[in-house]
């Protein structure tokens, strides 16, 4: 793909710029000194542009040492590294185009592109190869096109009339000759004059066919004319469609056979990469998932098989078996971490990038191979390639960490004291030695630069427009307007009904630190984050062969002789101030990204049955049912941002984005009511499980909702009807009253006096037994109660609620309460409370009015809130809601990793503070640890457990985690619109029915010859499961099916996998 460079002495003015790094850095990165490093950039840019536009247009290419020009080679056809790339058509001038844009030079713009309708023609009897004709010339030429005629950028020309479109229509005419095969992979060469010629070689390179998708289709798009885009994704498709066993593609291809020649060797460098990169960058161009589902196919194997065990090499594999093929690795490899950016997998990019980037600091440029073994340079050569530059751009953008700026750094400083002659820059022909040769290749100002000139150009219009940009792997800005997509294909939307594809925040390194000078805090220490504190960074410092010694310090690096080897590669001079002596260093350990298990019922050893039927594996409407797992190969993929897991493969079938996988095996459901049988599968810390069956149900309510009251519209779901059931699993809290657990004695305020036989008085306790309570399975409403959701500004159910909200939707007062003014709650106003004596404190059914009565909040069911999690601690939503007269309170755990703020301090917010999934919660908030959003026991402070015990008794506060919540809400949102939208009472309530595991585990049991919770394999449209359990439609609301089952892996869930039951 790339080849060419060389070397000089640093400037006095480029001394004055940069001084030192470690200087540079210590004074951090501002916004003058990012301006500098971009004007530099752009100085040496235009010095290598200027040069070849004096000595070398219109000819492809610029020869830097002799200040001439240079094209094909005519006298030696064979000549593949001039001729390949070299096509008689200012190769240079072509490539360069856009680069104008990205320097924002309006005039420079003009004059390039009258320029290039004024002397490039393609009837030229030159043979280049399709590859890097296309992504050079075609694609500077469509991205020059897209921008003379756009007016939104200020680079639109006066008096242009398509002419650089017309060119690239005439150049794809040409390389359509290529693709006239049998399988539709194309010749590796055309003659743009003549066609292929005769005797051509039937061998080519996954990427030279693979990479064409993104020119070839935006040339389609804008002419209309389909045939590139046909030709270039038949081409894509033949090689997906060929790859292995293990989803691993080949790099050399026969053409004609569609057969993969020898060694069969795989991987992420030259011959393959850019076929990852335009699978990926598709999707972003168009929209269509085809394109994302071959990223995701073919990532997960990648990481499996060519990623090192320590996740910072990326090896070279055999397709078959995945075993290493080889241990060296090329700089193309280099563009990987920037399109794990661009994936959204940010942690394993910073891993791979810090392996290029030492050997960068080892070589000042990048060695064209490297032994990872032996940790030597194979072939020495740095035609200034620009993939590790990408990349390094590309990590800045996802982590704004200067370490990356101060990588650009010295880059830049190295491009000018080794590659800047008079006339241009030239290739290092090795880098130990600094020799030069004399080549200028275009991608050196086309791609190098321009990305250091972004990373520098904070301001720049293409790091502040967040449209559907690509650069191609030429360094090309291509986009679609909205007018040029495509209606996808009807199977796409439904095989991706629910798409999980989110990239992940970047969470940098926070570490105490007392080195000097590696920090933009300068001498304030404390904490700081960026890649260097990371504690692989030393090892990574190792793989690239960078010995240390303690008199490191003494001795000069081989980058400041002129030609000695110096036996120690010492610590670089912006490093001292991280190198301790002693080491500190963490060897790296990586989580599996793809698991492969063949499944048994009993757990025991069984045959691969490599092609089950329909009696295992049946399609439905949304996935795939399971009905019996013996034997069936099941690949699990983690999802990018390691927060849970997908089935990615049953046997011979793709589980897609968004799709489920239903198991329904009746081995495994007898195994599971056996184990749910056990206490000890439903309770956590001592704390049992309560199971809540949410149901619609006519209003209530004797009159329409209030006017002045906001409630959150949604639309309602197709799948919520009048006979939609939901089940979610809740967790109870260490104080107020227990929902399944028997009532226990209640005491009395007062104490008793008692006289004994000797004469002394003793002071005893009066107890009690209470009235079962509402909000429970042993309720006097069948464990029935309505659910109504939390006001707009009171969503987390921290302050008193309005009146309103109270007078229309809270149960009537019990006996011996009244209502309380608005007011801070607090431990202290708690006691102020009126505390209900037992005997009463449970209303009958009398209590509650009928619908006939004159009083507009009449309700049949008592009332519990739900409410979120946050803002304050458990115990003051549950002190709020006995203050409103609500039953209880359901509170959605929908959490995600953050720090308390002071606003959370509060009753409880001590004990069990932390609230961590699977655990107990003492406050509404907490930093959440990494299975945040599951279930929580709400739970207090020591302080406040007897204050609770004797004045909470009568209430109750369970937890439901986000997934669960998240349908709750929805169903809540859907009865709001429905009641509002109702006339005469027409609308709907939400009721819950709250029931012990113990008794849905001997319901079930008790249950046979009934066929529960199949997967309806009658298409009944788009229902987004959307990370839910899947809900059941029963013909009746007081129906109680039990609850489907959510596996876990490593403790992490498998997100779109459903144990029915």
């Amino acid at each position: 793909m790339r080849w060419s460079v060389s070397a000089f002495c640093l400037s006095l003015f480029t001394l004055s710029v940069f001084g030192s790094v470690h200087e540079s850095r210590s004074r951090g990165w501002t916004t003058e000194r990012k301006l500098e490093a971009r004007e530099l950039t752009r100085s040496l840019w235009n010095h290598g542009f200027d040069s070849y536009m004096h000595h070398a247009f219109p000819l492809d290419e610029l020869k830097p040492l002799t200040c001439t020009g240079q094209g094909p080679d005519w006298f030696d056809p064979t000549a593949i590294h001039f001729n390949d790339v070299l096509a008689n058509c200012s190769v240079t001038l072509i490539d360069n185009l856009d680069s104008f844009l990205i320097l924002n030079n309006r005039t420079g713009f003009n004059n390039a592109v009258w320029n290039t309708i004024s002397h490039v023609s393609f009837d030229v009897d030159t043979k280049p190869q399709v590859f890097e004709t296309t992504i050079r010339v075609l694609g500077g030429l469509l991205s020059a096109h897209i921008f003379s005629v756009e007016p939104n950028y200020g680079f639109a020309i006066p008096g242009y009339d398509n002419q650089l479109l017309s060119l690239a229509y005439d150049l794809g005419e040409r390389l359509l000759q290529a693709f006239d095969t049998p399988t539709g992979i194309p010749y590796a060469r055309v003659n743009l004059r003549r066609g292929v010629p005769a005797g051509e070689t039937t061998e080519t390179c996954s990427a030279g066919a693979g990479s064409l998708l993104l020119e070839f289709t935006t040339l389609s798009r804008l002419t209309g004319d389909p045939r590139f885009e046909d030709a270039a994704v038949r081409s894509f498709f033949a090689i997906w469609n060929r790859r292995s066993q293990l989803d691993l593609i080949g790099n050399t291809i026969d053409l004609i056979s569609g057969r993969w020649l020898n060694p069969g060797n795989s991987g992420i460098g030259a011959g393959i990469d850019s076929f990852y990169e335009y699978a990926l960058k598709m999707y972003v161009l168009t929209g269509e998932n085809r394109y994302l589902d071959v990223w995701n196919d073919s990532y997960g194997p990648l990481m499996k098989h060519s990623r090192g065990a320590d996740g910072f090499w990326y090896r070279t594999v055999s397709m078959e078996t995945g075993e290493l093929a080889t241990t060296w690795i090329d700089s193309l490899g280099a563009f990987w971490p920037g399109l794990q950016v661009l994936a959204g997998d940010v942690e394993s990019a910073i891993k791979s990038h810090m392996a290029y980037w030492n050997l960068w600091k080892r070589f000042s440029g990048m060695p064209e191979t490297f032994n990872v073994m032996t940790r030597e340079g194979i072939s020495l050569g740095y035609p200034l390639r620009p993939e590790f530059i990408e990349s390094t751009y590309f990590l800045y953008r996802a982590t704004r960490d200067s370490f990356y700026l101060d990588v650009g750094a010295r880059i830049l400083e190295d491009f000018i004291r080794r590659t800047k002659v008079p006339c241009g820059l030239a290739t290092v022909s090795n880098v130990l030695t600094g020799a030069h040769e004399d080549r200028m290749e275009s991608f050196a100002l086309s791609e190098s630069l321009k990305y250091l000139y972004l990373l520098f150009d904070e301001d720049n219009m293409f790091n502040q427009d967040f449209r559907n940009f690509v650069f191609t792997t030429e360094g090309h800005v291509l986009f679609l307007d909205n007018m040029y997509f495509r209606q996808p294909p009807p199977i796409q939307p439904a095989l991706h009904r629910s798409s999980h594809s989110i990239c992940p925040a970047y969470s940098p390194p926070l570490v105490t630190s007392s080195r000097q000078g590696g920090s933009d805090l300068g001498d304030l220490g404390g904490l700081i984050g960026s890649v260097r504190e990371r504690p692989d960074f030393e090892y990574a410092r190792l793989l690239a062969g960078i010995v240390v010694s303690p008199d490191a310090y003494d001795k000069l690096s081989w980058s400041k002789t002129s030609g000695d080897k110096n036996p120690f590669a010492v610590i670089a001079e912006e490093d001292k101030a991280w190198w301790d002596e002693n080491g500190w260093c963490e060897v790296p350990r990586v989580e599996e990204y793809v698991h492969e298990w063949i499944l048994s019922s009993d757990g025991g050893l069984v045959p691969e049955d490599r092609f089950p039927g329909p009696d295992k594996i049946r399609k439905v409407v949304d996935g795939y049912e399971v009905l019996n797992i013996t034997g069936i190969r099941t690949q699990v993929t983690a999802r990018i941002d390691r927060t849970a897991y997908d089935i990615t493969r049953l046997g011979q079938y793709r589980v897609y984005t968004g799709q489920k996988v239903y198991i329904s095996d009746p081995i495994i459901l007898r195994t599971l009511r056996r184990s749910e049988a056990l206490p000890k599968s439903f309770r956590r810390f001592g704390l049992p499980d309560v199971i809540l069956y949410f149901s619609f149900a006519p209003s209530l309510t004797s009159s329409p909702w209030p006017s002045n009251f906001q409630a959150p519209l949604r639309s309602a779901n197709a799948g919520f009807n009048e006979s939609f059931v939901f089940d979610a699993l809740a967790a109870t809290a260490s104080f107020g009253g227990n929902p399944v657990l028997p009532p226990q004695p209640f005491p009395l305020s007062e104490p008793l006096e008692s006289e004994s036989a000797s004469g002394e008085t003793s002071q005893q306790t009066r107890t009690t037994m209470p009235d079962p309570l509402i909000f429970s399975a042993d309720s006097p409403f069948n464990g029935a109660v309505r659910v109504v959701r939390a006001p707009v500004d009171n969503p987390y159910g921290c302050h008193d609620y309005p009146r309103d909200f109270i007078r229309w939707y809270s149960p009537p007062v019990r006996s011996g309460g009244q209502a309380q003014e608005k007011g801070s709650v607090t431990s202290s106003t708690l006691s102020s409370l009126p505390t209900p004596t037992p005997s009463s404190s449970c209303p009958s059914s009398s209590t509650f009015p009928s619908p006939s009565s004159s009083e507009p909040s009449a309700h049949l069911l008592p009332v519990v809130v739900f409410i979120r999690r946050g803002e304050c601690a458990f115990l003051q939503k549950l002190i709020l809601a006995k203050k409103a007269h609500f039953a209880g309170v359901i509170v959605w755990n929908d959490s995600r990793k953050r720090e308390p703020s002071e606003s959370e301090a509060g009753p409880g917010s001590s004990g069990g503070s932390d609230g961590r999934a699977r655990g107990t919660g003492g406050s509404g908030g907490g930093k959440l640890d990494a299975d945040d959003g599951e279930l929580i026991n709400p739970s207090i402070d020591k302080s406040d457990e007897e204050l609770a015990r004797r004045e909470l008794w009568d209430v109750s506060i369970v937890a439901v985690g986000r997934d669960d919540g998240s349908v709750i809400d929805e169903m809540l949102g859907v009865a709001e619109e429905r009641s509002v939208n109702a006339n005469d009472g027409g609308g709907w309530d939400v009721i819950v029915e709250v029931k012990r595991v113990e008794d849905v585990i001997k319901q079930d049991e008790n249950t046979t010859g009934k066929k529960k919770n199949k997967v309806n394999d009658v298409d009944d449209g788009d229902d987004d499961d959307g990370g839910k359990k899947k809900a059941h439609e029963s013909g009746s609301a007081n129906s109680t099916p039990p609850p489907p089952v959510q596996l876990y892996i490593n403790g992490l869930a498998l997100r779109n996998t459903i144990v029915l039951r």
